[in-house]
């Protein structure tokens, strides 16, 4: 796909559709990354600020532990005011997640997990507007390199390898966003010729994925006299670990 019909048409159209002010929020992170540090510190405490009222507001679990606490999140004028509150567990999250749930979320709730890589996987759950945030902070991150919406995207990233729908219907928006998986969990001896040839056909402008999964294909790719360092990857984006 046109990388300028992607980026004017396609993913705006993509976003809309399923309500998120992705556009609005990266003009927004366009101008605040050029703040002072000292605007930065006063636009984090008020967001913070905001956060903890709303939390106290619509969220029983905080609304208990803050009373417990004896915290008053109007009240927080510097950062180091959150000493005030207990450290959150992982054991108390699985025990009292239901009561961390905004009920009446506009939009509604979406479950994601953690990889479990330090034993059992975390649930927790975005709403459209933190979907929002996170793909504009991408895109405003990804401009930083050159790379835009609308340029081509592949993840090696963790997947499940049991196809479903709605697993298709992602499939399908990338392959309309300009963005392609390949399975993290699918990366054999075995599987690498599938794995070079599908990402040498796809030509990739930039790579997102974990440091080892990156690391663990391209070795194995030239341990078996594969290149792909010349299909055009201008930058390489790594997360976690």
């Amino acid at each position: 796909m046109h990388p300028g019909l992607v980026k004017h048409v396609i993913f705006p159209l993509h976003e809309r559709l399923l309500g998120r002010p992705t556009f609005a929020y990266l003009r927004r992170l366009e101008k605040e990354q050029w703040m002072t540090p000292e605007e930065l510190s006063r636009v984090r405490l008020e967001k913070l600020r905001a956060l903890l009222v709303h939390a106290q507001k619509h969220i029983p679990f905080y609304a208990r532990r803050f009373a417990e606490a004896g915290f008053d999140p109007k009240r927080v004028h510097r950062f180091q005011d959150l000493e005030q509150l207990p450290l959150l567990s992982k054991a108390e999250i699985r025990k009292n997640l239901k009561d961390m749930l905004w009920k009446d979320c506009p939009g509604g709730l979406f479950r994601y997990n953690t990889g479990g890589s330090s034993g059992e996987p975390l649930v927790f759950y975005f709403d459209r507007r933190r979907q929002a945030y996170d793909a504009a902070a991408r895109a405003l991150t990804h401009r930083w390199w050159g790379i835009d919406i609308g340029h081509r995207e592949l993840y090696l990233w963790g997947s499940p390898l049991e196809i479903t729908k709605q697993d298709r219907l992602k499939e399908l928006r990338d392959r309309w966003t300009n963005q392609l998986l390949l399975s993290a969990f699918e990366i054999s001896a075995d599987r690498i010729p599938q794995l070079v040839k599908a990402f040498r056909r796809f030509r990739p402008d930039c790579v997102f994925g974990y440091p080892s999964t990156i690391d663990l294909f391209c070795r194995m790719a030239a341990q078996q006299g594969y290149r792909v360092d010349d299909v055009g990857v201008r930058v390489v984006f790594c997360t976690a670990e």
